[in-house]
């Protein structure tokens, strides 16, 4: 598990060594790949930008969509990475008790079989869509190219 979670960095150890669940716990990353290619499993927002970095890694990922995201945009987000086999859902808004119990649950049997994060690995890949900023790139390079003019003879 790679948790990047920003500030208070201990207290968020603390919760993994309290349930026995290992845990790389960061507060900030300048090489998300670098870091992603070795992770097996990442705790995640669902942002679209962390979105798409774990799709070119290929990392599964339980997802956390932050509750006050503008239109909940990273619930809508997370769901499509849900659709695909790649990823767990965790639904904070709806949850009874404790978070960090429920996450415990929900990692617990993700963490003991690696066959299941293998194949989510490979259906989060699947979504990838690593040419997507040349698409658009190319889709708006002739808004952009110098405009020609015709002489008069």
């Amino acid at each position: 598990i790679v948790h990047v979670c920003g500030t208070a960095p201990e207290a968020t150890r603390r919760l993994y060594r309290s349930f026995h669940l290992p845990a790389e716990v960061r507060e900030f990353v300048s090489d998300m790949p670098g870091l992603l290619r070795g992770a097996s499993l990442a705790v995640s927002r669902a942002g679209a930008t962390t979105l798409a970095e774990l799709a070119a890694c290929g990392v599964p990922a339980v997802l956390l969509p932050y509750r006050f995201a503008t239109d909940d945009h990273q619930r809508a987000n997370g769901g499509v990475f849900v659709q695909s086999g790649g990823a767990v859902l965790v639904d904070s808004s709806t949850l009874p008790g404790r978070l960090d119990g429920h996450l415990a649950t929900t990692l617990s049997p993700l963490l003991t079989s690696p066959l299941r994060l293998q194949r989510m690995g490979q259906a989060i890949r699947r979504i990838s869509r690593p040419e997507a900023t040349s698409r658009v790139a190319n889709h708006l390079e002739p808004f952009f190219a110098p405009k020609t003019r015709a002489h008069a003879a």
